[in-house]
């Protein structure tokens, strides 16, 4: 009961039942503010997950950055590395091939040390001995060049062993960057499911009053701004349709003697020419979609047909009926501009927020005046008929009794 009690305060101070600025709309007001203060506050495991992705972000942004500058580093490095090896590698492959055919020259033409030999002394070895050690030299010579050219392959082999520890490297900074990006979209989840499941409380219900809030822009502070956006009602409308209303009731009052064929068809045209009129002269001042156009038409027709319907009964029935109908419609009608004018005066007009439901919002409340407009111009409609049935039954009951 005590929670039923709470709910019904709530509901009576956010309808505007209570006038505004009393001490129980200030303090159900400023409880639910709290309450929403409560839901938006950064916890502190929402602020861990905020840090925790700012650090992410910026430790990715340094991987790559230091993964761009080691690989343009390396590609430098390695292309310079590899075209000097390459030169000294022609160098020594050229020496090579310049012995090689040195001493492949000496071993395919001995004829050359022979004539030596037969020019000299024949029993005379040191030519023969200066030739041999001539040729073990240069075999020696090749085979340096051919060790040397082999630790230049052996260099280039162990810089490729160098590179393929890089390629490692890289791999491993790629799984960093690639776990910190994952971190990275982890949080930016956490922090949207927490955003979705706070205005998910107060999407779609009735908690206008949370949701208005919700929806509004948040300073830095948690606070709201001052400025809120106010729907006003179409009272131009509504003074409009009044006027027109009462001549149009006045004036099919005033041909009741008229055949009732003639009665219905100007009833009828009067209301359909001055509502389209009026409709044209909203969708002037006010802009409108093509739907809300359509709604609007309508509900502006309908609204006239009630209206002067309600004034022609009234005054079908007596003077007096007819000039109460005519106080209350205009005090009907004249109630949103008096709300709007006088601070202290709350009137919550049905017309008003069918007007702003087509204006404002998706028009969930046009179904719902049809109807009510509908039934009202059925029923008032139909009364001087059963006035009139019953007139003529009393008028038949009264012959037969004087017969």
């Amino acid at each position: 009961m005590d929670y039923y009690n709470l709910l019904s305060i709530y509901h009576a101070t956010i309808t505007g039942r209570y006038k505004a600025g009393t001490e129980l709309d200030d303090g159900v007001l400023q409880n639910s503010k709290n309450q929403v203060d409560t839901v938006l506050r950064v916890s502190v495991d929402e602020n861990t997950k905020w840090e925790t992705l700012k650090n992410n972000m910026l430790a990715t942004s340094e991987d790559v950055e230091a993964y761009t500058t080691g690989m343009t580093d390396f590609v430098k490095e390695y292309e310079t590395f590899v075209k000097e090896k390459q030169d000294e590698i022609m160098n020594e492959l050229d020496s090579i091939s310049e012995r090689a055919n040195a001493v492949t020259e000496q071993l395919s033409n001995p004829a050359g040390a022979g004539s030596a030999v037969m020019e000299g002394d024949a029993t005379d070895g040191t030519v023969v001995l200066s030739m041999q050690d001539t040729l073990g030299n240069d075999i020696l010579s090749l085979s340096d060049m051919l060790g040397a050219l082999s630790e230049h392959q052996s260099g280039v082999i162990d810089y490729t062993n160098n590179i393929q520890q890089s390629v490692n490297d890289v791999q491993e900074k790629a799984d960093t960057l690639n776990s910190n990006w994952g971190k990275n979209v982890n949080s930016t989840k956490l922090v949207r499911s927490d955003v979705y499941g706070v205005l998910g409380n107060a999407f779609g219900g009735n908690d206008t009053y949370v949701y208005d809030y919700l929806a509004n822009p948040v300073k830095i502070s948690g606070d709201v701004p001052e400025s809120k956006a106010q729907n006003i009602p179409p009272v131009v409308i509504l003074v409009i349709v009044l006027i027109s209303s009462l001549l149009i009731g006045y004036f099919s009052h005033h041909y009741q003697k008229a055949p009732l064929l003639v009665r219905g068809a100007l009833f009828g045209i009067l209301n359909l020419i001055v509502g389209l009129m009026i409709s044209l002269f909203g969708l002037n001042v006010y802009s409108l979609a093509d739907d809300q156009a359509v709604m609007w038409t309508i509900f502006t027709i309908l609204l006239l047909i009630a209206s002067s319907a309600i004034i022609r009964t009234a005054f079908m029935l007596g003077s007096i009926p007819g000039g109460v109908a005519t106080a209350a419609l205009i005090l009907f009608y004249i109630a949103p501009l008096l709300d709007l004018a006088m601070p202290n005066f709350s009137f919550n007009d049905p017309v008003s927020k069918v007007y702003m439901s087509i204006q404002y919002g998706t028009g969930d409340l046009f179904a719902l005046g049809i109807g009510a407009l509908v039934l009202v111009a059925a029923v008032v409609l139909a009364v001087p008929f059963v006035v009139e049935i019953a007139k003529a039954k009393t008028e038949e009951g009264e012959i037969d009794h004087e017969a």
